[in-house]
């Protein structure tokens, strides 16, 4: 998934610049949806990898 991956490796990108560069024009929406997919929020996620 490329949003997991660039919360990775580039620590300092924030969730907006992540959702508009995966194709959502809502963070809300992307973070609804990664949350679905992933079980935890972005911000979780990064802290956990």
């Amino acid at each position: 998934n490329k949003a997991k991956g660039l919360l990775i490796t580039d620590p300092h990108l924030k969730i907006q610049d992540i959702a508009r560069l995966t194709g959502f024009s809502s963070v809300s929406h992307f973070i609804t949806m990664f949350k679905r997919t992933a079980g935890v929020t972005p911000l979780q996620f990064r802290k956990l990898n």
